[in-house]
């Protein structure tokens, strides 16, 4: 009769910290890829529905819709690359202007609601 070898149990090459370490750093490195797919979906959702929302509540039309378009893109341009008259600014003070100069709250307004798909 042969003698069973003991066999060892399989030990992973890693301990927990470096796992979870390797884990967040791979969530990390894809989040920005994550963000842009997920963006890139939201934005012009978001952007049809303040178009749609101008021209069946407000009346607008083509023109002024497109124009409103353009005025859009003025002011993203100018947060890229502001002009002598105008400081860099970002999203972020432009919902401080909206809250100060027209009493809307945005945040408050338009509270953001995620839905965990199971």
């Amino acid at each position: 009769m042969k003698a069973h070898k003991h066999v060892k149990a399989h030990t992973p090459p890693t301990t927990f910290p470096q796992i979870k370490r390797e884990v967040v750093a791979e969530m990390e490195r894809l989040e920005p890829e994550y963000f842009k797919k997920h963006a890139a979906e939201i934005i012009p959702q978001l952007y049809a529905m303040v178009l749609y929302t101008l021209a069946t509540c407000e009346g607008y039309g083509e023109k002024r819709l497109k124009r409103f378009c353009e005025h859009i893109h003025d002011i993203d341009e100018l947060m890229e690359n502001p002009s002598r008259l105008h400081h860099k600014f970002d999203p972020t003070d432009l919902i401080d202007v909206v809250k100060e100069k027209y009493g809307i709250d945005v945040v408050k307004e338009f509270p953001v609601r995620v839905e965990v798909q199971k």
